[in-house]
């Protein structure tokens, strides 16, 4: 038993032993009542016991940081504890439902503006800030999401290009000044890698649930509604409770609205009546349906990683078991002669 005393005397590299191997005896259960606790309550644990997060060497007055075993340790324990609480994907047959929901409604209304995005976020996997606003930080700063150079966080008219490019599907003579190629550009993201373009191509099959189309929508409603073309491109046109009308007066997309929808399309198309369940479906599960979706169609690792914009491996997390894998899994077991495997 190490006083606080003599552990501050310790080696650096002792120091970080030590704390790691308690912080590991506290993920066991060796606590005061013998249970199990959760990430937060580790952290106060470690924090009585005097162990605290040192200066970042480059960045000491902004950034905090664990001893590198401890921080392994906590980050592995803060993952593997969110995993029950992971939230549910959006679907294919959700996106069916809200299209036809919106079918008669008028063009710049709520319910096509977010179904135009939730088509273009199941190929993109945009994150929240990338698209849609904060309601709490819009009441307090009554503007957008701004960077640290003052421009908008999520997608502008400019991070947007449409082009056409010639395929066998379609001729110039057909549709000569029709778009079938978008081209992406994410500003800023979270894993770093600022600027980087994306294309996405239109989908001949199902064109409804072509992102080539939502965002030539997206685009349109935008000029439409005389959105600055330095704002945010999410908006859309709010009814007038006196008139009944769609007045051109943009009105951008919140986190909160698009979470209650999801919520409220899910039950009606999962038959959904567990409260839990509901909260589990969040502006993250458009991130989550997208890597799903790419998954069950057969997409290896390498490209879910570079089509979805992701330097680590943690969209495993977000991997569910499908009928889709379970065909595919059949049909590799079905074509594979394992006679001709020399052993």
């Amino acid at each position: 038993m190490l006083s606080l005393a003599q552990y501050h005397s310790l080696p650096e590299f002792t120091r970080d032993y030590v704390s790691a191997c308690y912080a590991e005896s506290l993920i066991r259960g060796s606590t005061i009542k013998h249970q199990y606790i959760s990430y937060s309550t580790t952290i106060l644990y470690l924090k009585d016991a005097g162990i605290f997060k040192k200066p970042h060497p480059i960045l000491p007055s902004r950034t905090l940081q664990y001893p590198p075993l401890l921080h392994s340790i906590l980050q592995e324990y803060q993952r593997w504890q969110s995993i029950p609480n992971r939230r549910h994907p959006v679907t294919i047959n959700m996106l069916e439902f809200l299209h036809k929901h919106q079918l008669n409604l008028h063009q710049d209304c709520y319910e096509c503006a977010l179904y135009d995005w939730l088509v273009l976020g199941m190929q993109t996997g945009q994150r929240k800030s990338e698209w849609c606003q904060d309601a709490t930080e819009f009441r307090k700063s009554n503007t957008f999401s701004r960077s640290i150079k003052q421009t908008s966080i999520a997608f502008t008219q400019n991070d947007f290009s449409l082009s056409y490019k010639s395929t066998p599907h379609e001729s110039t003579s057909q549709h000569p000044h029709r778009p079938n190629y978008l081209q992406i550009t994410w500003r800023f993201q979270k894993n770093g890698q600022n600027g980087q373009a994306v294309s996405f191509a239109h989908n001949y099959r199902h064109p409804h649930l072509s992102p080539v189309r939502a965002a030539e929508r997206i685009l349109a409603r935008a000029t439409r509604l005389s959105q600055p073309a330095h704002c945010p491109l999410a908006v859309y046109a709010p009814r007038s409770t006196k008139t009944k009308l769609f007045p051109p007066t943009p009105m951008y997309i919140f986190h909160s609205q698009v979470e209650k929808s999801l919520r409220k399309i899910a039950q009606k198309v999962y038959n959904i009546s567990s409260k839990s369940d509901l909260q589990k479906y969040s502006c993250h599960s458009l991130r989550v349906g997208a890597c799903v979706l790419l998954h069950s169609s057969g997409a290896d690792a390498l490209t879910i990683k570079f089509r979805l914009r992701w330097r680590s491996d943690s969209f495993m997390e977000y991997l569910r078991n499908t009928p889709q894998l379970a065909a595919i899994h059949t049909n590799i077991l079905s074509t594979t002669n394992t006679d001709s495997i020399l052993l």
